[in-house]
Formats: C-alpha cells, structure tokens, sequence
C-alpha cells in the first residue's frame, strides 16, 4: 500500500503517466524484485548484486515510465 501511494504521488507530480495502473505496477515491482533477490540468494555467484543493483534499479524505472503493457488498457 505505501508503494501504491508513492506511485500515486508520482503522478500528481508529473513523474508517472496518469494512466499507469498503479496495482499492476505495485505487484510487477514486487515479482520483479523479489526474484532479484531470489536468484541472488539460490545462487550468489552467479552476479555480483552490490554492483549490478544500480542498473537493476534503472532497468525497472525505465519499464515503469516506457511499457505501454503497465497502462490502463482503454476501452473504445
């Protein structure tokens, strides 16, 4: 919920399209970075996480400001 409000929050400020669908969002952030965190803890060789987080980080921003498919679908 404290993530729905910032989402919400970055809309008013123009940061976030306004019709980003900010449930959807809420729950992709999540999947998106528990499993991060997930395959890092199965398998902590397999990247360094202190160093790719930044990028890791960035990538979900960028999904989040360009992906038409984390848009309230409207209807015709």
């Amino acid at each position: 919920m404290r993530m729905e409000r910032a989402y919400r929050q970055a809309i008013k400020c123009g940061q976030l399209f306004p019709d980003v669908d900010i449930k959807l969002v809420a729950v992709t952030e999540n999947v998106y970075f528990t499993g991060i965190i997930s395959s890092w803890l199965l398998n902590p060789t397999s990247f360094a996480l202190s160093e790719r987080a930044a990028v890791l980080v960035d990538n979900f921003l960028y999904m989040l400001i360009n992906s038409p498919f984390l848009r309230i679908a409207k209807m015709d």
